[in-house]
C-alpha cells in the first residue's frame, strides 16, 4: 500500500509536548541557523506554487523558523503560521512580524478564518492522524483554495535501500507515504490532485 506507519502512536498529547518544549529530534536552534537553504528552498517551492497562485491569504502549518512565511510575504502573500515549538513561535511573531498560533489546527485558528493557500513543509510524517488532519485543511480552504505540501516518499522505496536510512526519527516520525498512499489520502479527504513534483533522494542518502 506504499505506507509505513508506526504502532502504536504515541499519545497526541505527548507528540504536542514535545515539540511545544522543544524536545524533538531536531532542536529549534538547528533550523534558526540553517536560514541560507531554508531561504533558498522557500525561494524555488515559491517558484512552483506562484505558477497556480500568485498572491492571497496563505497559511503554513508547522511553520518551524518562519523563513517560508517571510518569503511568501515579500511575494505579496498575507502569510500567517502555526507552529507549536514556542521558540520558533514567539521569532516568528517578535522577529519577523507575522501572525503565529501555537495550537494545532482547528476550526477556530485565526478566527475561522478561510485561506487561499494552505502549506506544510516535512510535517506530514509528524501528524498523529493525517486522514483528521486533511479533513480540517480542506475546511479551512477558502473556494478555489489549493493545499501544498512536500513530504518524503520513503513508502514506495524498496526494502533493500532500508540500510541507508540511520534513522526512522522515532517518535517524531509516525508516517512515511509514497504516492500510491498520498493519492488515496487526498481522494478520501476531498481534494483534487494537480501535480506531484518529485525530487532525487540520493543526496539524503550520503549526506
Amino acid at each position: 500500500c506504499h505506507l509505513i506507519f508506526i504502532f502504536p502512536r504515541p499519545d497526541v498529547s505527548d507528540i504536542v509536548y514535545r515539540y511545544r518544549e522543544d524536545r524533538a529530534a531536531v532542536p529549534a536552534e538547528a533550523l534558526v541557523q540553517d536560514e541560507t537553504s531554508k531561504r533558498l528552498q522557500a525561494r524555488h517551492t515559491l517558484c512552483l506554487i506562484r505558477r497556480y497562485r500568485k498572491n492571497g491569504s496563505l497559511l503554513e502549518i508547522g511553520a518551524g523558523a518562519g523563513y517560508f512565511l517571510d518569503e511568501a510575504r515579500k511575494k505579496g502573500f498575507d502569510a500567517v503560521g502555526i507552529e507549536v515549538n514556542r521558540v520558533h513561535a514567539a521569532s516568528i511573531r517578535d522577529v519577523l512580524g507575522i501572525p503565529c498560533e501555537t495550537k494545532p489546527l482547528h476550526e477556530g485558528s485565526f478566527g475561522l478564518r478561510r485561506f487561499d493557500l494552505i502549506y506544510h513543509c516535512n510535517v506530514l510524517s509528524h501528524f498523529h492522524a493525517p486522514f483528521e488532519e486533511f479533513k480540517k485543511i480542506r475546511s479551512k480552504l477558502s473556494e478555489g483554495g489549493i493545499l501544498v505540501f512536500e513530504t518524503g516518499n520513503l513508502g514506495e522505496v524498496e526494502q533493500k535501500y532500508y540500510k541507508w536510512f540511520s534513522a526512522f526519527e522515532f517518535p517524531d516520525h509516525l508516517f512515511f507515504f509514497g504516492k500510491k498512499s498520498l493519492g488515496r489520502l487526498l481522494a478520501l479527504t476531498g481534494f483534487t490532485l494537480i501535480r506531484f513534483y518529485e525530487y532525487d533522494l540520493s543526496w539524503q542518502l550520503i549526506k
